[in-house]
């Protein structure tokens, strides 16, 4: 049987994944969390895939055939238990996770998983329930007490995520004049846009996991007082992250002198994982406008204005590594 095959009494859903556009630890609370700014951007690809039959066990069971993923302790089992806390009622489950997304690479599987199962759940106790039993603000709180990320991909569109990742403030995206497609809509009230050098993104995804809690550590060791040491913005030809194109915001999502989007964990991740630093490299050499490691890595990212740049470039770093083409939707 295919993993992908729909089994009798199976439910399907698909949770795509995140980059970051740019991540700036801005300092480090007492209690140890950090303070980050930074704008997530959902993509559809890669992504995981959910087969959640309904069962009378009284729980819920994940069965999942990548190593490293704890069947009884995971943001699915975790996110069922408090909808069912919170609630006070929830389905029997047993959830079949087909993983597309790889796993210790940055791009917010996990999380967005238990985003998916928080929708499903949702809908099953508006069925029951005849309307609208959890709002949105319970629904965000409860995925809040999943994960920082999962909040998020309840969203489905670019935010800027400032706090520990609990404030997310919505955005609008901008091209440079020339770029094809429909314009993007209009920001909300606060007027935030994050102006993007292109609508093609190349997404490498290397087979090597990056523990984000040794990343935070390790960036805390090199930066004791939670700061990175960084290349002013002033000196990059543009801010990333505007309020108009001619007022800059003063959002800390950094540039770098070659334009990229500036990942502050960087820094110590590339140290230790120098294939990725090369990866970087090439993407930038290929034609990239732009270039970061997403969240903690290993994912990398390129953004292209071009796409027979963008399919030439894949084509070579593909060689070496898996390579996701994916356009940026114009519908956010």
């Amino acid at each position: 049987m295919d993993a992908h095959t729909v089994l009798p009494g199976e439910v399907r859903l698909a949770a795509g994944c995140k980059i970051n556009m740019g991540l700036t630890i801005a300092g480090r609370r007492a209690d140890g969390y950090h303070l980050l700014d930074s704008v997530f951007f959902p993509l559809d690809e890669p992504h995981d895939e959910l087969f959640i039959r309904e069962t009378g066990s009284g729980t819920i069971e994940v069965e999942c055939a990548v190593p490293g993923i704890d069947a009884r302790n995971n943001t699915l089992t975790k996110a069922w238990e408090i909808f069912r806390k919170h609630t006070g009622e929830a389905p029997s489950l047993r959830v079949r996770l087909v993983k597309g997304i790889p796993w210790g690479a940055g791009l917010g599987g996990g999380s967005s998983d238990a985003a998916a199962l928080l929708r499903f759940l949702k809908d099953w106790l508006d069925s029951r329930k005849g309307g609208d039993s959890v709002s949105s603000d319970d629904l965000a709180a409860m995925a809040g007490r999943v994960g920082a990320d999962v909040p998020f991909f309840l969203s489905g569109r670019p935010m800027r995520v400032t706090g520990i990742g609990d404030v997310l403030t919505p955005v609008a995206v901008s091209f440079p004049e020339g770029c094809s497609g429909q314009p993007a809509p209009e920001a909300d009230t606060r007027g935030l846009t994050i102006r993007i050098p292109g609508r093609e993104i190349l997404l490498v995804t290397p087979d090597i996991q990056v523990s984000t809690p040794w990343a935070y550590k390790a960036f805390d060791t090199a930066f004791p007082d939670g700061i990175a040491q960084r290349v002013p913005c002033e000196q990059s030809p543009s801010p990333s992250l505007t309020k108009t194109a001619e007022e800059d915001k003063g959002v800390s999502l950094l540039c770098a002198p070659d334009n990229a989007f500036v990942n502050d964990l960087e820094t110590v991740v590339f140290p230790r994982y120098p294939e990725l630093a090369d990866i970087k490299r090439s993407l930038l050499e290929f034609g990239a406008a732009a270039a970061s490691m997403s969240g903690s890595g290993s994912s990398l990212f390129g953004i292209f204005s071009d796409e027979a740049a963008a399919r030439g470039a894949g084509e070579k770093l593909s060689k070496n590594w898996p390579v996701h083409h994916l356009h940026i939707s114009t519908g956010m």
